[in-house]
């Protein structure tokens, strides 16, 4: 048995292909699969492929299994490794928007993949791994400079966003990535207090909306020269206020436990 495939340093990505394209799920992909192997049975071609997980589990540290009980063609067997092999060098695994889209959008892609997702050249695939809440954080910083606005907004909207990240758009030349960072709950409170101040009168407003808004923000707010911004500050600020008593009253109620169970003890 050639085991040189092992060597491939993409094995969860070839995992992840062959599990879409054996998927009942992606007709499309099933067929492309099956056509690069003339001659054989779909149940043979399938079966090497359940023979391929077997092995990528072994590979991961998974108990040996009990490969080729059924099937001992080793020559089928390194005809879909050299398949898979010209997958990883010609990164044809990528070539289907459908397949990128479902790595970019999958909670369990590997970091290596979304790396990889993250400099692919569709806005949309790019604005997918921005969106999802399983991207790793250097993923996010990284397009959090994207050169396409709507990638950057999808980052800035990511409550998983790392908060350094979240900063540097508050900088940001967009309006509707400012405001989509202003609408975040997970933006930091230095990010709310540069955007407390943005050119645009709805990007101010929605700060006053932020449930994470500092108090600090909302008393600049109330002297906003925009009337709107100024009334949501005010509607924003009765909130803190109402947070605080409910805070209080707790604080208040716990301490007065405390001393009626002093009293009761002397």
């Amino acid at each position: 048995m050639n085991y040189r495939f092992l060597k491939l340093a993409n094995l969860l990505e070839i995992s992840q292909l062959i599990k879409v394209a054996v998927s009942k799920d992606n007709e499309k992909l099933r067929e492309d699969f099956l056509t690069k192997f003339p001659g054989e049975s779909t149940e043979k071609v399938f079966f090497i492929a359940d023979q391929w997980h077997k092995l990528f589990d072994w590979y991961r540290g998974v108990e040996e299994p009990d490969l080729y009980d059924g099937w001992e063609d080793l020559e089928t067997l390194d005809a879909v490794f050299s398949y898979i092999e010209g997958y990883i060098k010609h990164l044809e695994y990528l070539a289907d928007t459908k397949v990128r889209w479902g790595l970019a959008t999958s909670p369990s892609t590997s970091p290596d993949v979304f790396m990889k997702l993250s400099e692919d050249k569709e806005s949309s695939i790019r604005g997918a791994v921005a969106r999802n809440p399983s991207t790793p954080p250097d993923v996010l910083r990284k397009l959090s400079g994207d050169k396409d606005k709507s990638v950057r907004g999808a980052v800035a909207r990511n409550t998983s966003t790392p908060p350094d990240a979240l900063v540097k758009l508050s900088e940001d030349e967009d309006f509707g990535v400012r405001l989509a960072l202003a609408e975040n709950p997970s933006t930091p409170p230095d990010a709310l207090r540069k955007l407390s101040g943005d050119e645009s009168s709805r990007v101010r407003w929605a700060v006053n909306n932020n449930p994470s808004i500092p108090r600090d923000v909302v008393e600049k707010l109330l002297e906003d020269p925009d009337k709107s911004v100024r009334f949501n500050a005010k509607e924003a600020l009765k909130k803190l206020q109402e947070k605080q008593a409910s805070t209080n009253q707790r604080r208040f109620n716990k301490i007065a436990r405390y001393l009626r169970i002093s009293n009761l003890k002397n």
